[in-house]
């Protein structure tokens, strides 16, 4: 018979792995944001350089980055996907971690398995575990942290003590606001007065953590004088200058809504409600002390971490949501503790099945709204000698997602000459700008040469707003003139199938006929014989039907005109033909050559 752990495990496995899968779709539903950009930035060179970079010319700690090198030359690659898995790999060891503290600290393995269902569900949880940032790391050493304090509170043993020193030393290599962390559980250790054997330990504990952090100290106070002297130019700054009010957020009642929305996929009312119940149990039921000390336990790491964030932020820069990601762990665990001590399993599984189900529906709406160049550049099929035109000022950000995702065909234009995009027949217009007046002021000065003819992306929509819009000229630099008067300016064939044929017939004329004349597209087999036809005034754009005599002047028409093949046409090549003529007696309108079609193209049909 199986024993009660490894029935478990059995059942943690499994979960951890359709979790993977879980977390492998929510990938695809996060587009990067422009810190996520600079990880590639700082380590586009040897590991050396990132590190040297960190530490002379920015703020952040450099574990996180060095082991992104690692990730990157020498395992995974450049690609956003490779990217985000490291944070995946590293938050799978997280939940496999989340599952351990509940079954410890609780005594049974639902406690476990309850804590890694609510994190899977959590939006807050799985944007961080995935970013290309620190966090999924930050993730982890918070489980593993507070791991080994509960055993070294439990137990005070020196092999935790020094353990508990050694992750210490490493989440500071990792993140500087760990340190929320650590005070929460400093907070901890004072309210349960531990003996003075513990204090001694912690002591050391600290002084080794201390000495093995001690290389990256002069870095650490180079960083801290860098950011003075930025927070000094900027003239944001507050309180002792810790922090950057670039980077952070003051402490307002907006910003601690913000944050119960956020930690709580949108439902702040029905999480405290689940909290409420869990104090109104331990405070009812009787329950172990050390079952209620380690729920306490939880909640400073839940609740205590952002409240010790948010008063600190009063006197320095050093809160915004991303800080006090890993709050979402505890969070979790207290949830599921709450959950899992119902009496009766068919309510205790009803409950947490309802409240999983209720944040799976709201997690896609709770994840951020971002431009999904992603999905946009990819979208642009580009030709040889396509232009890609940035309307807007390209920064960096922008800069890697086009290195990433646009066609390599595509010559890129980011200063603004309108007059080096008109020399290319197709030009992307890219904006994110749509309602901008400089941005349109381009836009025109190419629109009169080349009519917009595809629109990739949306504008305006909720939280974003990007344009990538075919801008083309007409494919022939002089036309054929039809009768003096029916300028030509090529055709583009964009379709061939054994159902149809759809092309785009340019017209630009320099004075509207005085009559109104038919044009007819003719499909013509090898002896001359016309097989199919598709005949009538200019349909501009396939919508609007224009009579030559309306025309307006150096205006340019495109004419969406699709001929239906036979079903038994035979396979073999054919000509398609231009002829302009009279509807009323039939008469045809000449070219200058004399003749009264133009051939246009010669197609092999299977």
């Amino acid at each position: 018979m199986l024993r009660s752990t490894h029935r478990a495990w059995l059942l943690t496995v499994p979960l951890l792995l359709l979790l993977t899968f879980w977390l492998l779709r929510v990938i695809w539903a996060i587009q990067m944001r422009p810190d996520e950009t600079l990880v590639y930035v700082f380590t586009r060179f040897d590991i050396g350089y990132a590190v040297n970079y960190l530490a002379t010319q920015d703020i952040q700690a450099p574990l996180w980055l060095a082991l992104f090198w690692i990730w990157r030359h020498l395992l995974a690659g450049d690609s956003e996907f490779a990217g985000r898995m490291l944070g995946l790999l590293f938050s799978l060891i997280t939940l496999a971690l989340v599952y351990r503290i509940g079954r410890d600290w609780f005594g049974k393995a639902r406690y476990g398995l309850f804590a890694v269902l609510i994190l899977g569900a959590n939006a807050y949880f799985c944007l961080y575990a995935l970013e290309i940032r620190p966090y999924p790391l930050v993730l982890l050493l918070s489980a593993l942290s507070m791991l080994i304090f509960e055993r070294w509170m439990c137990r005070q043993s020196w092999r935790m003590a020094l353990a508990y020193g050694v992750v210490l030393a490493l989440m500071f290599y990792v993140h500087y606001f760990l340190i929320f962390l650590v005070l929460a559980q400093g907070i901890y250790s004072l309210l349960c007065r531990r003996s003075r054997r513990v204090m001694v330990q912690a002591a050391v504990a600290g002084a080794l953590a201390f000495v093995l952090w001690l290389p990256w100290l002069p870095s650490f106070l180079n960083q801290m004088r860098l950011l003075h002297q930025v927070v000094e130019q900027a003239g944001n700054g507050y309180g002792v200058g810790i922090g950057t009010a670039s980077t952070t957020q003051p402490t307002s009642l907006a910003a601690i809504v913000d944050l119960a929305w956020l930690t709580t996929n949108g439902l702040p009312l029905i999480y405290a409600a689940v909290i409420g119940l869990g104090v109104l149990l331990i405070l009812r039921t009787h329950l172990p002390a050390r079952w209620r000390a380690r729920f306490g336990l939880a909640l400073l790491w839940g609740i205590g971490v952002p409240v010790i964030a948010l008063v600190l932020n009063f006197v320095a820069e050093v809160y915004t949501p991303r800080y006090v990601a890993y709050l979402s762990v505890g969070v979790g665990i207290v949830m599921a503790a709450v959950f899992a001590t119902l009496r009766r399993p068919l309510v205790r599984n009803a409950a947490l099945g309802v409240f999983v189900l209720f944040n799976l529906i709201v997690l896609p709406s709770s994840l951020p709204v971002r431009v999904p160049y992603r999905e946009i550049f990819p979208a642009i099929k580009a030709q040889a000698g396509d232009v890609a035109y940035f309307a807007d000022m390209v920064e960096q950000f922008l800069t890697w997602q086009a290195d990433a995702y646009l066609s390599p065909v595509l010559t890129r234009i980011t200063t603004h000459d309108t007059d080096a995009a008109v020399a290319s027949r197709r030009v992307w217009f890219l904006t994110g700008n749509w309602f901008d007046a400089g941005v349109h002021a381009q836009f025109e000065q190419l629109e009169p040469t080349h009519p917009v003819q595809q629109v990739i992306g949306q504008c305006p929509v909720v939280g974003w707003c990007y344009y990538a819009q075919l801008m083309e000229a007409p494919p022939l630099d002089a036309p054929e003139v039809f009768g003096a008067e029916m300028a030509f300016w090529g055709a583009d064939v964009d379709a061939v199938s054994r159902e149809a044929i759809s092309t785009r017939l340019w017209w630009r004329v320099e004075q509207a006929p005085t009559l109104d004349y038919s044009i007819s597209l003719q499909l013509v087999n090898a002896a001359g014989e016309i097989v199919t036809q598709k005949d009538g005034p200019i349909i501009h754009y396939g919508v609007d039907t224009v009579q030559t005599s309306q025309l307006q002047p150096e205006k340019i028409y495109i004419d969406f005109r699709a001929l239906d093949l036979p079903p038994d046409l035979p396979a073999g090549a054919y000509t398609l033909e231009l002829v302009v003529y009279q509807s009323w007696d039939g008469e045809r309108l000449a070219l200058p050559d004399g003749k009264d079609a133009l051939a246009l193209e010669t197609l092999q049909l299977p």
